[in-house]
């Protein structure tokens, strides 16, 4: 086990933090390009494999077909929201026998359709083609080159099918909302547009979430059971205070062994297993946006000494604190 400070007793009012919020906070995920588009029937779209993007389709209006790598064709009807939340290259279509374009080719199209001189994220209204699907198309941008905690969780393709968007009136209700303002393009829609696109992506994956079984949404299901999302939120909002399974426990109501047992089916992983990766997942956040000595980032994390800090470091990075920020960095031009 690694060395870590000291069991402290657990305190009598921890913050309670919204888990899902902090860990987005701390991976950030922002929008990319978008567009509101009516194609004329035959049509079909082709969208590349782009493992730094994640890839989003709401249809609005009438129905169409898609097509993802290693998956079966998935018919889509109005109110279906789709991600492809590694960038998984696929194909959107009135008709898979359709010759397909590249997204960009179909936005701009809308583009001119509409005549509108505004850049790409202000298209103004689309075509009105009787009878055509009209779908919203975007992307989101991983702002980091680390795997991400909540897009690991979620399958390659990921639908939420009009039927749960109904059940779910927060998702129905943003996607009118996002397709009223996408068509105005009133001013200020490039600061409404992807902030409305991200509140999308976080009820759509908490809507996935709560419907899955047990150990199948890892962390994010967990959430379900309000004890073990103490235990989460507590991890979370105090992940270098030098818990033990005893106080985890504790404070969840439950024997360690119990505790144990349900956490690890749950999440995929013993409780304390999950705090030395979220451990170092901060860590190697620090390590890449700050210029805090390792010795700091160690105390910060919860372990006792640079050394043991620096062991466990490289068991999860397969390098050293030090190299690991000097790589990062060199990567990212600094």
């Amino acid at each position: 086990m690694d060395a870590m400070r000291p069991d402290q007793d657990f305190p009598t009012e921890p913050a309670f933090e919204d888990v899902l919020a902090n860990v987005l906070s701390t991976h950030r995920i922002s929008s990319g390009i978008w567009d509101c588009v009516a194609p004329p029937a035959p049509w079909a779209v082709r969208v590349d494999h782009s493992p730094a993007n994640i890839f989003l389709h709401v249809v609005v209006r009438g129905a169409c077909c898609i097509k993802v790598d290693n998956h079966d064709d998935a018919h889509l009807l109005a109110g279906d929201v789709v991600f492809l939340p590694r960038g998984t290259g696929h194909i959107i279509a009135s008709s898979l026998d359709a010759d397909p374009i590249p997204l960009d080719t179909l936005m701009a199209n809308s583009t001119a359709a509409a005549n509108t001189s505004t850049n790409r994220g202000a298209k103004g209204r689309p075509r009105d083609i009787s009878g055509s699907a009209e779908l919203i198309c975007g992307t989101y941008l991983l702002n980091d080159s680390e795997p991400h905690p909540v897009l690991g969780l979620l399958p390659e393709r990921l639908i939420i099918s009009a039927r749960e968007t109904d059940a779910d009136h927060a998702i129905i209700d943003l996607i009118s909302l996002l397709h009223r303002e996408i068509n105005q393009a009133k001013p200020g829609v490039r600061t409404v547009v992807p902030n409305l696109l991200e509140v999308l992506f976080v009820l759509c994956v908490r809507r996935w979430a709560q419907v899955q079984p047990i150990g199948r949404a890892g962390w994010l299901g967990a959430l379900q059971d309000r004890r073990l999302a103490g235990v989460l939120a507590a991890l979370h909002a105090k992940p270098g205070h030098g818990w033990t399974l005893n106080t985890l426990a504790r404070h969840a109501g439950m024997s360690p062994a119990t505790l144990k047992r349900q956490f690890s089916q749950s999440v995929g992983e013993p409780p304390l297993t999950y705090l030395r990766r979220i451990r170092l997942e901060r860590a190697g956040q620090a390590l890449r946006s700050s210029v805090r000595s390792i010795a700091e980032i160690a105390s910060e994390s919860g372990y006792t000494s640079e050394f043991a800090f620096s062991r466990a470091f490289k068991a999860h990075y397969q390098m050293s604190p030090g190299r690991y920020r000097d790589q990062r960095r060199n990567a990212a031009g600094g």
